[in-house]
């Protein structure tokens, strides 16, 4: 019997950077309730802020997805099958729906049945960021610090 941990769970790339966090504290606002799963390997530019706002972002780490069933799954920041394969692989059979949101159009497009919501903009923070705000969604002092501080990164400083 497959027992369910929550009705979600949002998961960004391996090796989680900045980007990915912003991506995934503003997830949290269009799924509200579902888990936010903190990745094994944390880049090292990203690990105080991880520290920091563990609590708040209700990370938990990918090993507490061991054989639980999670009905829908969340990506961020990446649409390669190879960079959620730590999630994947700990799942008890696969999510009934998998949403992509992802701003790298030249990467792999291979999550088997994943829903691809695509952006060509340079941070992938920045796109769920134009979602919220078209819904008219508000989100708290903390997750537009983190929200920033993945912009910044991904965009060279605004540079690029």
């Amino acid at each position: 019997m497959k027992e369910e941990i929550a009705a979600g769970a949002i998961v960004g790339h391996t090796n989680m950077d900045l980007d990915c966090l912003g991506s995934i504290a503003l997830a949290r606002h269009l799924f509200p309730g579902y888990l936010a799963v903190q990745s094994r390997h944390v880049h090292p530019v990203a690990r105080t802020l991880v520290t920091m706002y563990r609590d708040h972002l209700g990370l938990i780490p990918s090993r507490d997805l061991r054989g639980q069933a999670v009905s829908h799954l969340v990506v961020v920041d990446t649409r390669s099958t190879d960079r959620v394969r730590e999630y994947l692989d700990l799942l008890n059979g696969g999510p009934e729906r998998i949403d992509v949101y992802d701003h790298h159009p030249s990467d792999s497009r291979d999550i088997p049945g994943a829903v691809f919501h695509e952006s060509t903009l340079g941070s992938n923070t920045t796109f769920l960021g134009s979602i919220l705000m078209d819904q008219g969604v508000a989100i708290t002092p903390d997750d537009a610090t983190i929200a920033l501080t993945g912009i910044f990164a991904d965009t060279g400083n605004f540079t690029h």
